[in-house]
């Protein structure tokens, strides 16, 4: 079963597949192999917003916290 951490990935993959459901073992096996190469982008553009967020927090440290709490909201997404 999906840790709760993968659920928000697994959902978006899902509506991406357009909620197909496979009815054979290769359906499966190609829509896990699928499910793979969607999770590595998922994963790298959840890292991407996170580095973007700490830079942005770094340079207005004295400003607010609002990019470090952002950071950490994005973080939860991860599917890591």
């Amino acid at each position: 079963m999906l840790e709760e951490k993968d659920k928000k990935c697994y959902s978006a993959w899902r509506r991406a597949e357009a909620h197909q459901v496979p009815m054979t073992k290769e359906g499966m096996e190609r829509a896990d192999e699928r499910y793979k190469h969607f999770k590595k982008g998922w994963d790298y553009a959840v890292k991407a917003c996170m580095l973007e967020l700490e830079k942005e927090h770094t340079k207005n440290k004295k400003e607010h916290s609002f990019f470090n709490i952002g950071k950490q909201l994005i973080e939860k997404l991860r599917c890591l």
